[in-house]
C-alpha cells in the first residue's frame, strides 16, 4: 500500500470515527479545499466511502483551511483531505 493510500485510508477512518455519533446512518459529508489537488483527494476519499455502500457528498472547492475548519467545527462536513 502506497504512502498515499495508506494516508487516505487514516484520515477516512479517524474522519469517521469522529463524527459517527453525529452523521446519520451511512452519510458522509466530505469538503476539499478551493485546489485542484484537494478537490481530486475529495472526490477519491468520496468514491473509497461509496465503495462502501455508504452514502457520500463531496462539497468540493469550499475555500481554504480557516473555512474548511468552521465547516468541520460546524458539522457541515465531517472529513477533508
Amino acid at each position: 500500500m502506497t504512502r498515499l493510500c495508506r494516508g487516505l485510508l487514516v484520515s477516512l477512518l479517524a474522519g469517521l470515527a469522529s463524527v459517527s455519533c453525529r452523521a446519520a446512518p451511512g452519510e458522509v459529508r466530505v469538503g476539499s479545499k478551493k485546489f485542484t489537488e484537494s478537490v481530486v483527494l475529495g472526490e477519491i476519499v468520496t468514491q473509497m466511502v461509496r465503495g462502501t455502500g455508504a452514502r457520500a457528498e463531496h462539497r468540493a472547492q469550499l475555500g481554504g483551511t480557516q473555512v474548511l475548519w468552521h465547516a468541520l467545527l460546524a458539522g457541515e462536513i465531517y472529513l477533508y483531505p
